[in-house]
């Protein structure tokens, strides 16, 4: 019937032509209004889920746990005998990112856009550039789509409703008052914030501040590889630094378990001519610790606000209270625990800080990929470079022609 089976009689997903009947069942779910389904296509669904692609990625990061609107979205979901890339159940709508391989399938896109639509599904073309160039903009074409307008599933929460949320992206913050949003005055802050608000010190919202040490040995002990140490000169605001990062064994990492780095964690320098600087930990760095001069500080289980607490410690106003110069005639050189601890910080209701971690984590997201690409490309660099290098040497010495090799 216009499409062909795996030797284990699982159908090629998606099939070359139309979307076939054959293997087809229907669920037992009202979360799917009983959608027909192909139960071969499970490990084939599975491992697209785990292949990664960057675009799926950054929109996933988008619109999981409710992040979009309070939507359920489930990635990869088997409909028919095709496997679509993103599907909302509570509004019945499929969004597909659309790459380079859809350039020749007009034709076939067409008739498995008929079927899916022929369940009563809406089906939303997204294309992968832009989710990459402009994933801000892609949230706000859908935010805005008739599919997922607030009368379409009345008694959920937008999370653009918001006047933080609503004033123009480069008036966000300092906007507020003019966009409609209240504001109360703060006793402990000695000014106005956004009603709902409230001002509270670090050590409230995190579960863990504390720094680590430097082996026996100092920088003789280090390895050429083995369990990170992260030291100050990694640490940079915003920007995780690879070069010059030092290793150390599993025996010496046992000695700092205390401060073990876990997936999430910002990294605050407390000493030296780079105190103050800040940034989160690299997914690929674990396992890792840190020294002496840098802190951990990770927020509480189910306080998904990283990024927002990056931004924070980022901005000059935290910098100049952390560092005393707001009130003082020149900056401090060390910022001890108990600093820390006390650091108070504006902290927003739960709706604003998960819909600020879903625009900022995709961005930062990114911004580790490309700085590893760097980092790689770098490295590349440099081994070229000594490589014509010492085939310039070697011509000098021979005074003989000899060709290039990289």
């Amino acid at each position: 019937e216009g499409w062909q089976a795996k030797p284990d009689g699982v159908v090629n997903s998606p099939p070359v032509e139309g979307c076939p009947t054959g293997g087809v069942v229907k669920r037992d779910t009202k979360a799917y209004r009983s959608l027909p389904y192909n139960p071969k296509l499970k490990e084939r669904a599975k491992a697209l889920r785990k292949a990664g692609v960057l675009s799926e990625v950054m929109f996933w990061q988008q619109v999981h746990k409710k992040k979009f609107k309070g939507l359920d979205f489930d990635r990869q979901k088997i409909i028919g005998n095709y496997i679509v890339d993103f599907y909302c159940p509570n509004l019945n709508v499929v969004v597909e990112i659309d790459g380079s391989s859809h350039n020749d399938k007009q034709e076939y896109d067409a008739e498995r856009n008929a079927y899916l639509k022929s369940l009563g599904l809406t089906v939303i073309h997204i294309k992968d550039i832009d989710v990459k160039r402009n994933l801000q903009g892609v949230m706000s074409m859908l935010s805005e789509h008739p599919s997922f307008k607030e009368k379409n599933h009345p008694g959920r929460q937008s999370g653009n409703d918001h006047p933080a949320l609503r004033a123009p992206l480069q008036r966000r913050g300092i906007g507020y008052k003019s966009s409609g949003g209240k504001v109360v005055w703060n006793e402990e802050l000695g000014k106005e914030i956004p009603e709902r608000w409230s001002s509270v010190p670090l050590s409230e919202v995190s579960s863990k501040i504390g720094s680590g040490a430097t082996p026996k040995g100092g920088k003789a002990s280090y390895r050429k590889s083995g369990i990170s140490l992260i030291r100050s000169l990694n640490v940079h605001d915003y920007n995780f630094q690879f070069k010059d990062l030092a290793f150390i064994s599993e025996a010496q990492a046992d000695k700092l378990l205390n401060v073990q780095i876990e997936s999430n964690d910002v990294l605050l320098n407390i000493t030296g001519v780079s105190v103050a600087r800040c940034c989160r930990v690299p997914k690929n760095l674990l396992p890792a610790r840190v020294n002496q001069h840098v802190s951990i500080v990770r927020l509480k289980p189910k306080l998904n606000s990283t990024c927002y607490l990056l931004c924070v410690l980022c901005s000059s106003n935290s910098k100049a209270q952390l560092l005393g110069s707001s009130h003082a005639g020149s900056t401090r050189q060390a910022i001890t625990k108990a600093d820390i601890e006390e650091f108070v910080i504006l902290w927003p209701k739960s709706l604003i800080r998960d819909h600020f971690e879903a625009i900022t984590s995709a961005i930062f997201l990114l911004k580790e990929l490309l700085i590893l690409q760097k980092e790689k490309l770098s490295s590349f660099q440099e081994l070229l470079l000594m490589r014509l290098a010492t085939n310039e040497l070697n011509k000098s010495h021979t005074n003989t022609p000899q060709k290039a090799t990289v």
